[in-house]
């Protein structure tokens, strides 16, 4: 092999190493990103009370919940982060109540929290807060804990010189929970302990 071959090969290998250092370093930027913290900051009930002959004398029935959430979100970086996207599952007591996602934002140095909302009505939620309001009110209580859970992913582009956009993304998983405490709105014509 001659020296101009040699040359030429190192010539070629210099760009091709520095462009793939530069995508391990929007890669290692991108999984630096993370979901440090889960909030609900409202929750309705739209519930009916129906008044019944035995203790505790007050049933509820749920029509639907709303509920919105905050994600933090932290960059620890001292660049802005493109996100292409957020998926979100949201479970409350267990059980799955809907999904949904955010499209391109961009977060910037430090931390940054984002709001989703979701209009709930599923049998099988409305029969465990059913559970809980009935357990509080027989116990005197005018609130009920409510737990939850937010998983999903965060979608975060790769991009070359932070210019082109390259067929790379980097996934982002989180899992957070929490529990919420919702005050029942009980009618002021029931009297606790009655």
């Amino acid at each position: 092999m001659g020296v101009f071959k040699v040359v030429a090969i190192i010539l070629l290998l210099i760009p091709i190493l520095g462009i793939c250092t530069f995508i391990y370093q929007a890669y290692s930027i991108a999984r630096s990103i993370s979901v440090v913290n889960s909030e609900i900051n409202f929750l309705q009930m739209n519930i009916d009370w129906s008044y019944i002959p035995y203790p505790p004398y007050i049933m509820p029935i749920i029509r639907y919940v709303i509920l919105t959430i905050s994600l933090t979100i932290r960059n620890p970086t001292d660049f802005s982060i493109e996100i292409e996207s957020i998926h979100y599952k949201v479970y409350i007591e267990g059980i799955y109540v809907g999904k949904g996602s955010k499209g391109k934002f961009v977060i910037m140095p430090g931390s940054q929290k984002i709001s989703f909302s979701l209009s709930i009505s599923t049998d099988e939620l409305s029969n465990v807060l059913k559970k809980l309001i009935n357990s509080a009110i027989k116990n005197g209580f005018r609130n009920i804990k409510i737990h939850y859970k937010i998983e999903g992913t965060i979608d975060i582009p790769i991009k070359l010189f932070n210019t082109i956009k390259l067929p790379i993304k980097v996934a982002v998983p989180f899992d957070l929970h929490g529990t919420y405490t919702y005050v029942l709105k009980i009618p002021k014509t029931y009297r606790f302990g009655s």
